[in-house]
């Protein structure tokens, strides 16, 4: 029976050895492609659960330093804490266990389900090119929920799809009665989960919902229109269309940038999967041909997220990973059912122009070519050159290296300190033990405003954004210090007006550097006069 054919597409299909083998194998190269960056220092965002799990190991509690608290997403926070207890160990690379069990086991769940649906090929196919994903393999190896979120949304998918399909009774029960656990599993982790809930919506309405109406006679079709119109106006009226269009559309401090670039995403996609992008039309087409609900199903998922997030606020490579493995299943259904549709032509072909003879010797040639076009087509995608870079142990743009405070008690204690009252860096400074009293860095509000020296929960510290807030702590300050990257310090044009600033005010400055660390002191001679400044409007840790 063909894989297209309406009666196969929930055929249980016998389990055999080379299914074993295909599952092994996928989950095998999948862990072996994510392991080169497990010991590289950690990225910013990890240490809120390096941290916080090392916390809640010892102490209970999701505490961040000693005054501050990271209760996001506190389920991957206890995994992480669990695996500092498993392994007795408290590395970056012991934190990354749990997002790289859940990135090295994505691929072959992908896999069966696909083989489920389209088939062996096709399973294959997309189980492959998701073990070489490059995004899958950086934050794999990221202490970081994104893995996790994605084979969770995942699950919730075939979940959903096996529980409105024609099983038993029973299986679609148990199928149903993991959807709940499941979905409220990925909202725990991440907000945009109600993305991938509005595609599902949108793939019942146009599935399910509309062929029934379609059914119906004229009045009941009328009715439904009716009601539709009444909910959609009451929605308005009551706000909730405009809350959820302001949800979608917020944006922290750091994505303000693209926050209005609806081409973010087809610009990561035609970077990252030029070939499949460009043939996804047709790609789409071929595989509603052969497996038409389940491509239907995986394409709504898909494209519905993908615009949904290209009209958000909210924009980066890690925040669109929970759809993607939705694409590999079209794309990969679609290119074994291009595949079989060359491999039939090509042997009639040849068979026409050469007879039976002839064409016995071209046929042989078939299965070469069709795998070499495949290959071709695959491989000329940028993505799949970059995975391997990341396999090998090399960062490929747009993917680096994150910074390596790990020197930074030993730079501080050869210039005589143990604290510094600013830092660009509260949490690698919090990590690394550099107590200080204040973060020069912006605002992390979903806004554009900025309030200045504004309580920061996550660290029970203070934080400032502007030159005029920093000259205004120095100049109620005799003395003070800067802790600083050197890449904060060398752009931006920091380094020049604050060197300015301060020798304008006649402060004797110091300047020291090591590796990624710039350390600025200054200093007020005995009886140089202090500016006029508006002391009583800091903080009362700033005053002297």
């Amino acid at each position: 029976m063909a894989v297209g054919d309406s009666a196969s597409l929930y055929q249980t299909r016998r389990w055999s050895p080379t299914d074993s083998l295909c599952v092994a194998g996928l989950a095998l190269i999948a862990f072996a492609m994510r392991l080169a960056f497990l010991h590289m220092p950690p990225a910013n965002d990890e240490i809120f659960h390096l941290m916080a799990g090392r916390s809640l190991l010892e102490h209970g509690t999701y505490a961040i330093g000693p005054d501050g608290s990271y209760p996001r997403a506190t389920g991957f926070t206890w995994l992480v804490s669990r695996a500092f207890a498993f392994s007795g160990s408290y590395s970056e690379a012991v934190a990354r266990y749990p997002a790289l069990v859940a990135g090295s086991v994505l691929p072959p769940v992908l896999f069966l389900w696909v083989r489920s649906h389209a088939g062996l090929a096709a399973g294959l196919l997309a189980g492959l090119m998701a073990a070489a994903w490059p995004d899958s393999i950086v934050q794999s190896q990221n202490a970081r929920f994104y893995t996790c979120h994605a084979l969770i949304v995942l699950l919730l998918a075939i979940a959903c799809l096996a529980a409105s399909g024609p099983r038993s009774a029973l299986s679609r029960f148990l199928c149903l009665a993991a959807v709940p656990p499941l979905l409220l599993a990925a909202y725990h982790l991440q907000d945009s989960t109600l993305i991938f809930v509005a595609a599902l919506l949108a793939w019942f309405g146009l599935w399910t919902v509309l062929p029934f109406l379609a059914r119906q006679r004229a009045a009941y079709q009328a009715g439904a229109a009716l009601l539709a119109v009444a909910g959609l106006a009451m929605a308005w009226k009551l706000g909730i269309i405009a809350h959820g269009w302001a949800l979608l559309r917020s944006a922290e401090w750091h994505a303000l940038g693209n926050r209005d670039n609806v081409m973010f995403y087809v610009t990561w996609a035609l970077d990252s999967y030029p070939s499949l992008v460009a043939a996804f039309p047709v790609l789409l087409v071929l595989a509603l041909r052969d497996s038409p609900r389940f491509s239907f199903f995986a394409a709504c998922l898909f494209l519905a997220s993908f615009l949904l997030l290209s009209l958000g606020g909210m924009k980066a490579d890690r925040y669109i990973m929970f759809a993607i493995p939705f694409f590999f299943a079209v794309a990969a259904t679609g290119m074994v059912a291009g595949v079989r549709l060359i491999w039939t032509g090509y042997t009639r072909l040849a068979s026409e122009l050469v007879g039976a003879a002839g064409g016995g010797l071209l046929r042989r040639a078939v299965p070469a070519f069709c795998l070499g076009t495949l290959v071709f087509f695959v491989a000329a995608n940028p993505a799949f050159k970059r995975a391997a870079a990341l396999a090998k142990g090399s960062f490929a743009p747009p993917y680096q290296s994150a910074l390596d405070w790990s020197h930074a008690q030993d730079f501080l204690a050869a210039n005589g300190r143990d604290r510094v009252l600013m830092t660009t860096e509260e949490l690698r400074s919090l990590y690394r033990g550099v107590d200080y009293d204040i973060a020069f860095k912006a605002n992390r509000s979903r806004e554009t405003t900025i309030e200045e020296f504004y309580l920061d929960d996550r660290f029970g510290r203070r934080r400032f954004a502007t030159m005029e807030s920093f000259l205004k702590i120095v100049d109620c300050r005799d003395s003070g210090e800067l802790l600083a990257t050197a890449e904060w310090w060398n752009t931006g044009g920091f380094a020049t007006e604050i060197v300015m600033e301060l020798a304008a005010r006649g402060l004797a400055v110091d300047l020291k550097k090591q590796r990624d660390l710039v350390l600025l002191s200054w200093n007020r001679a005995p009886g140089t006069p202090a500016p006029a400044a508006s002391c009583g409007e800091l903080p009362d840790n700033l005053r002297e």
